[in-house]
């Protein structure tokens, strides 16, 4: 086993399945909108509902 880990947050925006498919582990951080908690997961479906076109 390495000495080491490469990891990284949702910050990244790298897709959830890339970082599965590289078995890289991320953070998952949590913001607030409308005084809602929410957590970015990475998964598009989660994005795609935030983002405005």
């Amino acid at each position: 086993m390495p000495d080491y880990m490469i990891a990284t947050s949702s910050t990244s925006d790298l897709p959830r399945t890339w970082l599965e498919e590289h078995k890289v582990p991320f953070i998952a951080y949590s913001f607030t909108v409308n005084d809602e908690l929410r957590e970015d997961d990475c998964r598009e479906e989660s994005r795609a509902q935030y983002t405005r076109v």
